[in-house]
């Protein structure tokens, strides 16, 4: 993956936490909720990369964007955003979760 893609890719996960943060408090996910989102993040960000690089970008977009990831949206998301999120099948249906 080029170093472009990896610093958009980051950018927008920066972007999904910073969406879709709000004071949890009532509303705080369930566990492994979080590690969905962030899956489910990658998967539409990958579905535009070439199929040969999907895979190394899958990987690349873990271990980039996960290692803070977690912990934020445990703190940050509500479980109303998450479940928003996990039924997006595009980027523009996820960032519009934080409603």
């Amino acid at each position: 993956m080029s170093r472009s893609s990896l610093l958009r890719a980051l950018s927008l996960a920066a972007l999904a936490v910073g969406t879709l943060s709000l004071t949890a408090c009532g509303d705080a996910p369930a566990e492994g909720e979080c590690q969905k989102l962030l899956t489910h993040f990658i998967g539409l960000e990958v579905k535009a990369a070439d199929e040969a690089d999907r895979a190394k970008f899958t990987e690349s977009l873990q271990q980039d964007i996960g290692k803070g990831f977690l912990e934020r949206c445990e703190r940050n998301i509500k479980a109303s955003q998450i479940s928003c999120s996990l039924k997006a099948s595009t980027k523009a249906e996820f960032e519009a979760c934080d409603s």
